[in-house]
């Protein structure tokens, strides 16, 4: 075998902050989110999905302002996962109001360029207060694993292990004592990988017959 091929072969886990080209790490980001959660962008969106420019100016926010939270699973040069872990979700929010980083988007939605219709937005704010809701005070948190993707070809292999435990190293560094994520129940695989690392179910939202499950794990004692 050429050293290409082996090196095609061998995937190592590296921050975006090491990789560099926000953009275009963000829209391979967009093409793995959609090819792996085709149930709950139709769920969310229904028969109409958003174009991959919607989430590719999205991800490559997050890549721009915090960048070593992204993990990425390289085979070569090619990205085949990743895994988005933020030390704090409402400076992420704080941040894209204070840029007014929201407003192209707002322009780009209102364009018709992402390719989404205004009663979409109805159902992601029922969906997001119903989240909010599932909390009990004490279980809120302000790190969370907010996506993680990895290519069906590369699915087995331990790729979401090594990156999950990039991104909770990182949490670790900045200090972050616990992180939470959420779920859908039926997900077996990432359910038992979640387990492994001691994340517990605090909270959970009724998902049509499935539900999401809210899990929490604390970062200063438990397993790594």
């Amino acid at each position: 075998m050429s050293r290409s091929g082996e090196d095609e072969r061998r995937v190592t886990v590296r921050s975006a902050a090491q990789v560099g080209g926000p953009r275009a790490i963000a829209a391979r980001m967009a093409a793995l989110f959609l090819v792996s959660f085709p149930d709950t962008v139709r769920a969310m969106f229904g028969d109409r999905p958003p174009r991959p420019e919607a989430m590719t100016d999205f991800f490559a926010f997050v890549v721009r302002t915090e960048p070593e939270g992204v993990q990425l699973a390289l085979a070569g040069d090619r990205i085949v996962g990743y895994a988005i872990t933020l030390a704090s979700m409402s400076r992420l929010s704080a941040r894209a109001a204070l840029t007014f980083a929201w407003v192209p988007w707002v322009v780009r939605f209102l364009g018709g360029r992402y390719g989404l219709s205004l009663g979409a937005l109805p159902g992601i704010a029922r969906s997001k207060v119903a989240f909010a809701r599932s909390f009990r005070p004490g279980d809120r948190v302000a790190a969370q694993v907010l996506s993680l993707a990895v290519d069906p070809a590369w699915r087995g292999r331990g790729v979401a292990r090594a990156l999950l435990e990039g991104g909770l190293d990182y949490l670790r560094r900045q200090g972050a004592p616990r992180v939470k994520l959420e779920v859908l129940d039926d997900n077996t695989s990432a359910c038992h990988l979640y387990e492994t690392f001691g994340f517990r179910p605090v909270g959970e939202v009724p998902y049509g017959p499935r539900r999401w499950l809210i899990l929490i794990k604390e970062l200063a004692t438990g397993p790594a």
